[in-house]
């Protein structure tokens, strides 16, 4: 993970009370019987992230319960996740800047039998999954916090859903340009939407620009400029605007051919990238439609790693935007805003490996969805935890944690535990009763999972114990 962009942060607002539980508060799901079980769902994921559902739930009848919730056709994945969304909106509206980070992931389910509803992720012989569009806010000039979710568009390659597309004209590209409307109605702040290669459309430029979106999109194609040149050819020729060494985290390379090409394996190092900018007229496309205008213009700052070490892919960005790039700190500004973008990876990380989702044993495409609208949330809660914590260390803990939680960490823990702890106290505390070993550098996903389902267990002990004080 990469946790130097953040300085100077602020104490995140929502301080000393959070707890996953409340991101449900207020859903719609019919009745009040139903809101009860969404509760004790969440409450039991939260306090155990990592562990199967079974293992989660308890007793018979709680796990009964979830299932036949999990498997009611009248509870929809959007009503879950409502009042998640409308939490975030909130939260981003007391922030000057917010960033709005928009990714596609898959979820992969690899088991013998067919499960109802799911399609193949990539061809006839690959598993059986679906893929969700996810948007997450990120607070970007005060603090770089993580603030939740604001969409998530999910869908399968069935060949159903393969022909109701077509009838309706849509394509997979289109929830990119979805997720940038359903996150401008549902929110009042100023968003900066970030998108990677797959975002580069000349179709969404326009539309962005016609909505007067602000935008950070990783180009992707070699486009045709109004000069007759090439973008990159361009870019290359630009001007040197700025130099700054970044520290670039491990990558690890993917096992599927398309993905490793473009996000190739490399080790962890610090770069010194050089960075231009320049304004230039993009050509339309020429299968596109002649309502679209036949020009466009475009700012775009080119970042590039001149000398890697040997056997390295170097980094090398094309960032387009509307963001100004007048002086050398506007176009640093942009780096950093695409820079921000790993954050959406981490959340997959959080959701796929701390809270092991894709270990499910749903049978059903739309149950898997009712249950990722409830692991979304805890996911964000953990990836919020591990990013303050190294982001800014120094904060307090009552940051990320109630105050009996401190109370409890400072009581079990077999590490030297300050009086007034940090944010990165605390979670080196939580990790540690994971598994964690301090010397072995900051936790991975599932031992930070697996500490806080721990203390979250002893926390429901302690409260009882002092209600039961209490009454004596």
């Amino acid at each position: 993970m990469r946790f130097d962009l953040c300085i100077g942060m602020k104490i995140p607002k929502n301080t000393g009370d959070f707890s996953v539980v409340s991101e449900f508060v207020g859903a719609q799901l019919g009745n009040q019987l139903r809101m009860k079980r969404l509760e004790r769902i969440a409450e039991r994921l939260e306090a155990q992230p990592s562990k199967s559902l079974p293992q989660a739930l308890g007793t018979v009848a709680d796990r009964e319960a979830t299932y036949r919730f999990l498997n009611n056709d009248s509870i929809s994945f959007e009503a879950i996740l409502a009042p998640h969304f409308e939490a975030t909106a909130k939260r981003a509206e007391s922030h000057s800047e917010v960033l709005c980070i928009h990714d596609t992931t898959e979820f992969e389910f690899d088991t013998p039998a067919p499960r109802k509803g799911l399609g193949r992720l990539r061809g006839k012989k690959s598993p059986q999954g679906f893929f969700a569009h996810t948007s997450l806010l990120v607070a970007f000039a005060e603090s770089r916090e993580p603030l939740g979710l604001l969409a998530v568009q999910p869908w399968t390659r069935t060949e159903q859903v393969r022909q109701m597309r077509r009838q309706a004209g849509l394509t997979e590209m289109d929830f990119w340009s979805q997720g940038v409307a359903l996150c401008e109605a549902r929110c009042q702040a100023s968003l900066i939407h970030i998108m990677d290669r797959k975002g580069d459309s000349y179709e969404q430029y326009v539309q962005l620009q016609a909505e007067q979106r602000r935008f950070v999109i990783r180009a992707c194609h070699n486009r045709l400029l109004a000069d007759g040149k090439k973008l990159f050819d361009t870019l290359s020729e630009a001007p040197l605007s700025v130099s700054r060494c970044v520290p670039l985290s491990r990558r690890v390379a993917s096992q599927f051919l398309k993905q490793k090409q473009i996000y190739p394996e490399r080790h962890s190092r610090l770069a010194e990238l050089k960075i231009r900018a320049t304004t230039v007229s993009t050509a339309r496309s020429g299968w596109l439609r002649a309502s679209f205008p036949s020009t466009l213009t475009l700012n775009v700052v080119y970042v590039v790693e001149e000398n890697p070490p040997q056997g390295e892919p170097p980094v090398c960005w094309y960032l387009v935007t509307k963001e100004p790039i007048e002086t050398p700190d506007d176009v640093l500004k942009i780096v950093d805003i695409y820079r921000t973008r790993w954050l959406v990876e981490e959340l997959f990380k959080a959701l796929k490996t701390g809270c092991q989702y894709e270990r499910l044993q749903l049978e059903s495409y739309d149950a898997l969805l009712r249950a990722l609208a409830i692991y979304f949330p805890v996911a964000w809660q953990l990836l919020r935890l591990r990013y303050l914590a190294g982001a800014a260390p120094m904060i307090p803990a009552t940051a990320v944690l109630t105050r009996m939680q401190i109370q409890i960490l400072r009581a079990i823990s077999g590490l030297a535990f300050p009086k007034s702890p940090t944010v990165r106290d605390a979670m080196l505390a939580i990790a540690a009763r994971g598994g964690h070993i301090k010397n072995n550098g900051d936790p991975g996903w599932l031992v930070l999972a697996r500490g806080l389902h721990d203390l979250l267990l002893i926390e429901v002990g302690w409260s009882a114990a002092m209600e039961a004080k209490g009454d004596q």
